[in-house]
C-alpha cells in the first residue's frame, strides 16, 4: 500500500497557507474600453511612470502606455505584429520590450513568436516596429501565459493544471537572423531548450525578473511566488521560492516588477567618511537626495533606503494590485521541486 503521509501533510499545509491569505485591496483600474483584458504588463526602463500592457488573444496588436492607477496615456498599434495570443510582456536590460505571443489552449501551434519593439515614446504619435522571432518547443507544443527577459535570453514557463509538472524553456534571440513578414524562404524557427520543471500549487499565468535580477516572480489566479536570490534566472529556479497566497484579486493575469520599495529610516550619524559615499553608490539618485534630510537629533538622521522590489498584478477585472516587499518576504517558503 502506498504511503500517502507525505501527500496528506502536503495538501494540509497548502490548506492552512490559503486560509491565512491576504486580501489585496486594488490600486487602481484600467479607465480605456479598448483595453478589456490585461494579460502582461512591464514597468518602462526609459519613461517614469509608465506601464506597458496588452489585450489578451483575437485583439488589435496594439500596446496601452497607463499610469499604475490605470489611467491610460497611450495607444501604440504595432502594424507588423499580430496578435494570435498574446500573454505577457517582458523588458531586458536594453530596454526593449518583449510581447510573448505564445498562448495555446487547444496545443496546436507548431511555433511561437516573440516581439522586440524598442520601448516607444508614450508622448509621440507614430507608430512602433515589431521585430518577430520564431521559436519552437524541443518536444511539443505547450499553452504558456509567462515569459521573462534576462542577460540576453528569454524565458518562457508553460501553463498546466496541478498536479502536472511546469517546464521552463529558454530562446535565444541571437541564434537566428530576425524574421521578416511577408518574406518567402524563411529557415526553420530556432529550438527553445528546457531549463528546469517545476511543480506548482496553481497555473502559472504571468511573471517578472526585478531589475537587479534578485527577484523573480511567478503568479497565478491565487497566489505568488516570488525567488529570491543572486545569480542567473536558473540559479534563482533553484531556491524555495516565497509563496504568497491572495484574496480579492480574482483571475490574476499578469506580473510586473515595480523597480524598489522605500521606507524611512533613523540611522547614528557616528561612522567613517567613506561610509556615506560608499552608500550612496549603491542608491538610486532621487533617494541620495532624501537620505541626506536630517532628523532634529543631534545622534540620528533621517534617510531614506530601497528595499527589494514591490510587485504589481492585474487580474480579468481590469483591476491593479502591488504586493509589497514585505509581504512576500513574510511569506513562508516552498519546496516545487518535482
Amino acid at each position: 500500500m502506498p504511503n500517502t503521509v507525505p501527500t496528506c501533510l502536503t495538501v494540509l499545509m497548502f490548506c492552512l497557507l490559503r486560509a491565512s491569505a491576504q486580501d489585496l485591496p486594488p490600486v487602481g483600474r484600467f479607465d480605456h474600453k479598448p483595453l478589456t483584458e490585461s494579460s502582461g504588463i512591464v514597468k518602462s526602463l526609459r519613461y517614469p511612470g509608465v506601464w506597458w500592457t496588452h489585450n489578451d488573444s483575437g485583439n488589435a496588436p496594439t500596446l496601452f502606455a497607463t499610469t499604475l492607477k490605470g489611467k491610460l496615456i497611450r495607444e501604440v498599434p504595432l502594424p507588423s505584429a499580430s496578435n494570435l495570443d498574446w500573454e505577457d510582456l517582458a523588458l531586458d536590460e536594453r530596454g526593449n520590450l518583449w510581447v510573448g505571443d505564445i498562448g495555446d489552449n487547444l496545443k496546436w501551434r507548431s511555433s511561437l513568436t516573440l516581439y522586440r519593439v524598442a520601448d516607444p515614446d508614450p508622448r509621440s504619435r507614430v507608430t512602433a516596429r515589431a521585430t518577430p522571432f520564431v521559436f519552437q518547443y524541443p518536444d511539443s507544443p505547450h499553452d504558456a501565459e509567462t515569459l521573462l527577459a534576462r542577460e540576453g535570453h528569454l524565458f518562457v514557463v508553460n501553463k498546466v493544471p496541478p498536479p502536472e509538472v511546469t517546464t521552463v524553456y529558454v530562446a535565444d534571440p541571437a541564434v537566428r537572423t530576425p524574421l521578416s513578414p511577408g518574406v518567402p524562404g524563411q529557415s526553420l524557427p530556432a529550438p527553445l531548450s528546457r531549463v528546469t520543471s517545476l511543480k506548482f500549487a496553481f497555473p502559472i499565468t504571468g511573471g517578472d525578473v526585478s531589475r537587479d535580477g534578485k527577484r523573480l516572480a511567478l503568479t497565478g489566479c491565487d497566489g505568488l511566488y516570488v525567488f529570491v536570490g543572486d545569480g542567473k534566472v536558473e540559479d534563482l529556479l533553484r531556491q524555495q521560492p516565497h509563496l504568497l497566497w491572495h484574496k480579492g484579486s480574482r483571475q490574476v493575469e499578469a506580473a510586473g516588477s515595480d523597480g524598489y520599495d522605500v521606507y524611512p529610516r533613523r540611522l547614528r550619524t557616528h561612522r567613517s567618511p567613506g561610509a556615506t559615499s560608499a552608500l550612496s553608490g549603491r542608491i538610486p539618485s532621487v533617494l541620495r537626495l532624501l537620505h541626506a534630510c536630517r532628523g532634529s537629533s543631534a545622534n540620528f538622521h533621517f534617510g531614506v533606503f530601497p528595499t527589494f522590489a514591490g510587485i504589481v498584478l492585474t487580474n480579468e477585472q481590469r483591476q491593479l494590485f502591488r504586493v509589497s516587499a514585505a509581504a512576500y518576504e513574510n511569506a513562508p517558503q516552498v519546496n516545487v521541486s518535482p
